[in-house]
């Protein structure tokens, strides 16, 4: 993968053309002599499975600004970094200046932690309830429209106790319901489950502040739901059974060429007797164009490891019935006696 190409598909889902007033005093300097105008051509795009995210290109011109909104029509492939030496370039320079002196991070993936997709299965569970007053923006989920703010489930509260979440309440205020959420899914479900890293995100999502473990948690829950993770699982399952099946067939196809060569090494031993008295190794070398001939879908591997089966049959990993084929073949010399 080139690591300088985008690692999702880009498509384009909206396009607009607006001009800003209150920017035109602030990018003045980028533009030699005269007011600038400042038109902003934004592009909402999709990227792969991911949020939906926008990036906006910074004009001197309506008509230049349309006619990069033009260039990118909506379903088309996003390509449209700044060209270089452009003025939408060196507005770009300037605006991710002016990020880093407020310490502000612009991306809108940030904008994922307020997922509704957490609650959704803490309710799905039956961890928090619909029955509190009605919210037009907490909680709005896109699967179930708006409507009353999830409260703690009884059994919830049961099992935190009157005592220990009046002290939540006191320690944790409005938030202390995710800590008591978290408490009971911790002690409850498989921390692996889709309601245990829920909770655990809304517990660092809203109590601890840590919206980095909460990006990762919520891009956790992202992909098991999904089932991004399950497929991968199943994957690397198919590749290994895969693996152990050309293995298996593999040593199948050894050991037939084994018997193959041990049986037309007998055949020319039998037809030349006399060669047997130059070993193995060249007996076996003239009866292999044999086997090839016999075979030749069998030898079109392995025809370079005549030496290899010759030791398997004579060390048994052939089998003992080899072996003793072997040994029959070609006896060993009885050691020299002692004068």
């Amino acid at each position: 993968m080139d690591p300088k190409k985008a690692a999702r598909k880009e498509i384009v889902e909206r396009v607009n053309v607006y001009k800003r007033s209150d920017y035109d005093e602030a990018f003045s300097d980028l533009v030699d002599g005269g007011h600038p105008e400042v038109w902003i051509a934004q592009v909402s795009i999709k990227e792969g499975m991911d949020r939906s995210s926008s990036r906006s290109m910074f004009f001197h011109s309506e008509s230049k600004a349309t006619e990069y909104v033009e260039a990118h029509p909506v379903g088309s492939e996003f390509n449209g970094r700044p060209q270089e030496g452009t003025e939408s370039e060196a507005v770009a320079k300037m605006t991710v200046r002016t990020y880093v002196d407020e310490g502000h991070f612009p991306d809108t993936r940030h904008q994922f932690l307020l997922s509704s997709l957490p609650m959704e299965q803490l309710l799905e569970a039956g961890i928090f309830e619909r029955k509190g007053r009605v919210s037009l923006l907490l909680y709005d989920s896109p699967l179930s429209g708006r409507g009353p703010i999830p409260v703690l489930s009884k059994i919830v509260l049961d099992f935190i106790g009157h005592q220990h979440a009046s002290d939540l309440k006191e320690r944790f205020g409005r938030e202390w319901e995710h800590v008591a959420a978290w408490e009971y899914c911790w002690v409850k479900f498989p921390h692996s489950s889709l309601v245990y890293i829920s909770a655990a995100h809304d517990y660092a999502q809203f109590v601890l502040k840590d919206y980095l473990t909460a990006g990762y948690l919520l891009r956790d829950l992202e992909v098991l739901i999904l089932g991004i993770e399950a497929e991968t699982v199943r994957a690397a399952e198919r590749k290994k059974k895969a693996g152990e099946k050309g293995k298996a067939a593999s040593s199948k196809a050894r050991a037939k060429r084994r018997m193959a060569l041990l049986e037309a090494m007998e055949a020319f031993a039998k037809r030349n007797p006399d060669m047997i008295a130059f070993g193995d190794k060249e007996v076996a070398k003239r009866s292999l164009p044999q086997c090839v001939d016999a075979d030749p879908d069998l030898w079109a591997q392995g025809k370079n490891q005549i030496d290899q089966y010759l030791t398997e049959i004579r060390l048994g990993d052939a089998g003992p019935e080899a072996k003793a084929r072997y040994q029959a073949c070609f006896l060993l010399k009885p050691p020299r006696r002692l004068r």
